[in-house]
């Protein structure tokens, strides 16, 4: 049976992928991602998460998810129009062939369950392949008919996505292709520019060096965590990275200390994701030169956030006095309540404190220390009292963890238009938080939207009227320094408010990061993460989407005076080092070998191995094999432990599958070219192999001259039209020849395009969804 998608059910895919909020939608936040089913035997009715009763049309399930959600998709054969190419490529919703209704969507296997989807464009292919779809070749595709304002936005996104910007003063309310206010651009560093390839960014956290006083931005990636050097802001030079399992979300804090006995000063980041990977502790002691990966911490397996308490956030030290602490929140484990743990040895986190039964699930929090007479509701008069506020989805609850052992809840509170309570911060004189809620644009129509509570009576704080944006973009974190508050939103990009009166709070300036489409709509495409703490006073933002941006401030904020030195690192003498766990891998078909040999112990020896092959099976073995009973990806876990009981587990992916009865396939050769005048540059980096690797590449440019490159570039002698091959080769020695013409002008500037259907163009596919998002909403407003 074949489906085809038509016009109403292709708006629907690219409004859900975009995640354009619609009444019912789940946000899928509180670590339940929900998988949603479809079947070309389906029925496109309610929310597709019954493997018994799955869906019709991938447009519909997309529909109803929410960010992170994955839509698994039964066998069988999909009749797609080239628009339909968005829902498949967007990480916000993974949409994954390869699976039976008869086995209940049990297992993934690329060959077993074919899942074909014909009518998507060659250059769109690889990137279903390698989400469990099979590829059809078909004759050259239709081209789409766009209008000149799409025409418009697609020129505006490939221009920001494709290269650094910057600096861009904001003047007249623009810098350059962005909405601004009081806000210059610094420089704008897209996902492109980063060395692991990212689809697509989340949060944000800065770090100082205080040795050199060297600024950083620590972002967080979909496949891992990238250190970025902001010294200078109008150019930025990425550092290092450290890779970790696929995720949309990210979460990264610091914590800086002085080691008194060098003088010198030590770092650490800290990195949760909602992948099975536990708490990555990355060491930055020794930036500007290198950063590494100490330890991964399996207390627990994925986890929303991450948050630092008692540190001062301009230096990520501890305050005067007072003793830092990891707090993690959404959990995998008791309910996603939040967990404590200690920085006694920073390189290896100690859980120190699990919260009491039937605390529940908390989003995000915000810590803060009072001395004065509120201490007198703080359990024992604590004072100093560390206050925890818990944004559990619900309400805004207020706890005491001064104890950690005995944590004290003081109140629970709600809101008007309450939908999920996100996050928030506290204003400086702490009296005061702002709140966001990430669905009450969307569930009410409303503005964007800062819910403000005053808390001078902690136990029964009072809600004020809320401060409404000028537009319905979807509020998401935000941070207090001094008199203003900066919040990223989304497709607003960064917002600063100023807070002098949180009772008459007013935008204080602006600077949108996501201007394609320019609609500050309640979606979840744009500006994920601010940090407005660093010495310089630049700002750094993350935009899920478009990349990593610096700017500068021009709002001329009072009231903050940041730390200037860091407090001694906490004395580790005696203290057994956790051993480091290390494996590779080798697969042919479902047979894989594994080597734990190269896991270390730096004060002692690994006793013991444990391994979790991510099928049921496990072993002890220091390099065991295990066979695997269908194709598909698996997270294979090592738990190393050391002569003194410490524990350390790092996890990562291997994909298995059966080869056609062990006859190699040949390759696929597919490549792009840009001609400007005589000068063509090419890229086959498209080519891929089935059942392997791509050897060797072999170019012949039509002129005499040839290339061994992935990606080379050619000069020509005089304008022609020329045939350019390029072979591809396999490990096994199997080849493939594309060949394609190239027109060039001395006299004009453009691009040769190739006309098999086989290559591609540059960029991401992101910017098409948007673009079509943007067509669509008009043709719904002209109505």
């Amino acid at each position: 049976m074949k489906i085809s998608f038509n016009k109403l059910n292709l708006a629907l895919m690219i409004t859900g992928l975009s995640l354009t909020v619609i009444g019912g939608m789940a946000l899928a936040h509180s670590g339940a991602h929900p998988e949603r089913f479809v079947s070309n035997t389906g029925i496109d009715k309610g929310s597709c998460n019954k493997k018994m009763t799955p869906c019709r049309t991938i447009g519909y399930a997309v529909q109803q998810s929410g960010k992170g959600d994955k839509v698994l998709v039964a066998n069988g054969e999909y009749i797609a129009k080239e628009e339909d190419i968005f829902y498949f490529l967007s990480d916000m919703v993974i949409v994954k062939g390869g699976y039976n209704e008869q086995t209940k969507f049990k297992t993934q296997s690329l060959n077993g369950n074919r899942t074909t989807v014909t009518g998507i464009p060659a250059k769109y292919r690889e990137n279903l392949k390698s989400k469990g779809f099979h590829l059809v070749r078909d004759k050259k595709g239709k081209k789409v008919n766009l209008s000149a304002e799409t025409i418009a936005m697609l020129a505006t996104y490939e221009k920001i996505t494709s290269k650094k910007e910057g600096p861009i003063n904001c003047v007249g309310g623009v810098a350059d292709s962005y909405a601004c206010n009081n806000i210059d651009l610094l420089s704008h560093m897209p996902l492109g520019e980063f060395s692991a390839n990212p689809t697509s960014a989340n949060d944000i956290w800065g770090f100082t060096d205080l040795d050199d006083n060297r600024e950083y931005a620590l972002i967080g990636l979909n496949n891992g965590t990238s250190i970025v050097d902001v010294t200078n802001p109008e150019s930025p030079v990425e550092v290092g990275s450290i890779g970790g399992l696929s995720s949309i979300w990210r979460d990264i804090k610091a914590y800086q200390c002085k080691d008194e006995e060098t003088g010198q000063h030590k770092a650490w980041a800290y990195v949760t994701t909602e992948a099975n990977q536990g708490l990555q502790v990355i060491d930055l002691s020794d930036l500007p030169n290198s950063i590494s990966l100490v330890n991964t911490v399996s207390e627990f397996n994925g986890a929303h956030n991450v948050y630092m308490s008692n540190i001062d956030y301009t230096t990520n030290s501890a305050l005067d006095s007072m003793e830092a602490f990891i707090y993690v929140a959404g959990a995998r484990k008791n309910s996603g309540a939040y967990r404590v743990f200690s920085l006694a040895d920073p390189a290896n986190p100690e859980l120190i404190t699990s919260p009491p039964v039937g605390t529940g699930y908390i989003h995000d929090a915000t810590t803060l220390v009072i001395t004065d007479d509120r201490t007198g509701q703080c359990a024992n008069s604590h004072n100093p009292c560390e206050l925890l506020i818990d944004y559990n989805e619900s309400s805004v609850d207020i706890w005491d963890m001064t104890d950690k052992q005995n944590p004290f809840k003081i109140s629970s509170t709600t809101y008007t238009n309450s939908s999920y309570t996100h996050s928030g911060w506290w204003s400086a004189d702490k009296q005061y938080l702002f709140i966001h809620d990430e669905g009450d644009e969307s569930d009410f129509g409303i503005n964007t939207t800062v819910n403000i509570m005053d808390i001078s009576d902690l136990a029964n704080p009072v809600v004020l009227p809320p401060w409404r944006g000028p537009e319905g973009s979807i509020d998401h974190n935000g941070f207090t320094k001094g008199n203003r508050y900066y919040m990223s939103a989304y497709r607003s990009g960064l917002m600063v408010l100023d807070v002098t009166d949180p009772a008459a709070i007013s935008l204080a300036g602006n600077f949108d990061t996501f201007p394609v489409p320019a609609a500050n709509t309640a979606e979840f495409n744009g500006a994920w993460g601010a940090y407005p703490y660093l010495p310089s006073g630049n700002i750094l933002i993350s935009d899920f989407e478009i990349g990593l941006f610096v700017l500068k401030d021009n709002t001329n904020p009072t009231g903050y005076v940041a730390a200037s030195n860091a407090a001694s690192c906490p004395s580790t003498g005696g203290v057994n080092s956790a051993p480091t766990a290390s494996f590779t891998d080798d697969c042919n078909d479902l047979a894989c070998s594994f080597n734990g040999s190269a896991s270390t112990d730096s004060d002692g020896s690994i006793t013991s191995y444990a391994w979790d092959f991510g099928d049921t099976k496990s072993s002890t073995e220091t390099s065991p094999s295990n066979t695997y009973a269908a194709d598909g990806t698996y997270d294979v876990a090592l738990t190393v432990t050391d002569n003194d009981g410490a524990t350390n587990t790092s996890i990562s992916s291997v994909t298995v599958s059966m080869s056609s009865g062990g006859v190699n396939s040949a390759p696929t050769a597919s490549f792009t070219n840009n001609c400007t005048e005589l000068v063509c540059s090419f890229n086959g980096s498209a080519s891929s192999d089935s059942d392997g690797n791509i050897a060797s590449y072999a170019w012949d440019f039509g002129d005499g001259s040839s290339s061994t490159e992935t990606s080379p570039a050619n000069t020509y002698a005089a304008d022609g039209t020329y045939s350019v091959s390029l072979t591809v080769t396999d490990n096994e020695g199997a080849t493939n020849v594309l060949s394609a013409n190239v027109t060039v002008a001395k006299s004009t500037a453009g691009s040769g395009d190739t006309d098999d259907g086989s290559s591609s163009g540059s960029g991401s596919i992101a910017f098409l969804m948007l673009a079509f998002l943007s067509v669509i909403r008009l043709r719904k407003i002209d109505k």
